[in-house]
C-alpha cells in the first residue's frame, strides 16, 4: 500500500515539464499576399490620389521577400492571414527597405506601412528623391497575437521605385538579443 500512495504523489510532477523552446518564426510569406480591393484597403484617401493602382504585374515575391516595384505597381495595400502566433514576451522584428527614390515630380513621397489587425505596426513616410535606405524595427508583444491575424503590406509611391519587405517575425524571449 505504500508504493500506491507514493506513486500517487508523484503524478502530478511528470505532467509538469516545462514547455519546448519555441523558435523564431515567419508570420508572412511573401508569395501569398492577396492585392485588396477598394472596400477592403486601409487607406483609402491614399487610393483616391493614386495614379497608377496595382493589378499584380511588379508586386509579389522575389527571392523570398516581397518586392513592390513602383513602376508598374505605384499603389498596393495587400493582406495575409499570419502564419504564426506571436505571445506575450515575444519581439515582432520588421525587416524593410527601398532603393534609391527618385521622380521627376518635385514634392514625390514614398509610403510604406504594416497593419497587424487594422492597426498600423509601422510606417515610413519618405520625401523623394531619398538615398537606399533599410528599416529594422522590434516591437514588444504584451498579448497574444493569434494565428490568422490579418497582416496589411501598403505601399503607394511617386516615380519608378523598388520597395521591399524582407520579413516579420515572432521571436521568442530566448532568441532575442540581449
Amino acid at each position: 500500500m505504500r508504493a500506491t500512495v507514493l506513486s500517487l504523489l508523484f503524478v502530478p510532477l511528470i505532467g509538469c515539464a516545462p514547455p519546448a523552446p519555441r523558435e523564431t518564426a515567419d508570420l508572412v510569406d511573401p508569395s501569398l499576399f492577396r492585392i485588396l480591393d477598394a472596400d477592403e484597403d486601409p487607406f483609402p484617401t491614399h487610393r483616391a490620389a493614386a495614379k497608377r493602382l496595382c493589378t499584380g504585374p511588379g508586386f509579389g515575391e522575389d527571392l523570398g521577400v516581397l518586392d513592390i516595384d513602383t513602376n508598374t505597381c505605384a499603389y498596393v495595400s495587400a493582406s495575409q492571414p499570419s502564419l504564426a502566433d506571436a505571445q506575450p514576451g515575444d519581439q515582432l522584428h520588421l525587416l524593410a527597405w527601398h532603393q534609391a527614390l527618385a521622380s521627376t515630380d518635385p514634392d514625390a513621397r514614398g509610403h510604406m506601412a504594416v497593419l497587424l489587425d487594422g492597426e498600423v505596426l509601422w510606417e515610413i513616410d519618405v520625401a523623394i528623391p531619398a538615398s537606399a535606405e533599410v528599416y529594422e524595427s522590434f516591437f514588444d508583444v504584451p498579448e497574444l497575437i493569434p494565428e490568422g491575424t490579418d497582416v496589411v503590406v501598403h505601399v503607394h509611391n511617386h516615380g519608378g521605385n523598388t520597395w521591399r519587405l524582407g520579413h516579420l517575425r515572432a521571436v521568442p524571449p530566448e532568441d532575442q538579443a540581449p
